[in-house]
């Protein structure tokens, strides 16, 4: 493993331009494209999750996208299961892996394996599922008050796991701390794109209005009626709201507005979490003091607008992170750089 060159992570919050610049680096590095989007692996989900349509993937060879039957959930163990072979795949070829995606416990788990858990038990389960969201945070906090903490609302499926180990075992936040995530399986380089947070907002409500634009309320309802109203996917982003919609919870015009601002919400805790678990995990952090430059106090972004400063970002054009991966030879440990989007120029980004 310690051979080969470090995985390429694109990672940072929704709408920063994610899935665009790994398909240039992946033309530009011999690379092939490996989804670490837990919604974008289902079939069928493909307006509410971003999906890169086939023009957008540009010919790049993906792997783990659109490939997954919506009523199988999957959780972060079969996600390894399957990321294994692809990315033994991917280095057969010679190719650079570039994994592209915002779900953290992907990335925590490719690099740093993941705590022995207790098996999913499946009477527990059936149990379970006539709770609310609400009722499951609730036992959840009876159980494990830590976990809880970590665990947002309408995941519901994470909500149920964390009451099936806490159940059956000691609490799964103290399994997960003692784990502690030290060992590199992988070593990895992440980009975590970053944008000020009045040009993400913006981004985010037009990409909110372009889904409902190009028909996530129909793409909704086809995968009701095939599959039913009881899967996981529908639970992400997008596809929650379009729910509250079919019964009567929102009004179709608040629709557009509802999604854009669960979408920054989300977003905020996508940051905090690229921001603070690097730390806590050991990871290399870049740009360090006397590096690059703090985020919303650039020449391009003056601190007279009232941004709220959130922490420093290299100013990198796009050969210039270009050249950098090419340079770059680390092959023991993780580092995670903050990358300025928009001043990746020359159709990077979109």
């Amino acid at each position: 493993m310690t051979s080969r060159l470090p995985l390429i992570i694109i990672t940072g919050p929704t709408a920063s331009g994610k899935s665009a610049l790994a398909v240039r680096l992946a033309k530009d590095l011999n690379g092939e494209i490996l989804n670490i989007d837990s919604v974008q692996i289902y079939k069928e989900f493909n307006i509410g999750s971003g999906k890169s349509s086939l023009e957008e993937q540009g010919g790049v060879p993906h792997h783990l996208l659109d490939c997954r039957d919506p009523r199988v959930d999957i959780n972060v163990a079969e996600f390894l299961t399957e990321a294994e072979p692809a990315l033994a795949g991917i280095h057969a070829r010679c190719a650079r892996p570039i994994l592209v995606g915002g779900t953290g416990l992907y990335v925590k788990a490719l690099i740093h394996g993941l705590a022995e858990l207790p098996a999913p038990n499946p009477a527990l389960r059936a149990e379970l599922e006539f709770l609310t969201n609400e009722q499951l945070s609730e036992k959840l906090r009876g159980l494990d008050p830590s976990l809880t903490e970590r665990i947002a609302m309408n995941d519901r499926s994470r909500l149920v796991r964390g009451i099936e180990i806490a159940l059956q075992s000691e609490r799964a936040s103290s399994i997960h701390d003692s784990h502690q995530f030290s060992k590199v399986l992988r070593p990895s380089i992440i980009i975590c794109l970053q944008w000020p947070r009045e040009k993400l907002g913006k981004r985010i409500n037009a990409r909110a209005a372009s889904m409902v634009e190009q028909g996530l309320v129909n793409e909704t309802n086809a995968i009701i009626e095939r599959h039913g109203s009881e899967l996981q996917g529908l639970e992400a982003l997008g596809y929650s709201q379009v729910m509250q919609l079919l019964k009567g919870e929102l009004e179709p015009e608040q629709l557009t507005e509802e999604i854009a601002t669960r979408t920054r919400q989300f977003s905020k805790r996508q940051l905090t979490f690229w921001r603070n678990q690097p730390l806590k995990l050991g990871w290399r952090v870049r740009p360090k003091e006397g590096e690059g430059v703090e985020l919303g106090t650039t020449s391009a972004v003056k601190r007279s607008q009232g941004l709220i400063k959130d922490g420093r970002v290299f100013e990198w054009g796009y050969p210039e992170l270009l050249g950098k991966l090419r340079e770059y030879r680390e092959t023991q440990g993780v580092e995670i750089w903050h990358v300025m989007a928009e001043r990746l120029q020359g159709g990077a980004l979109t």
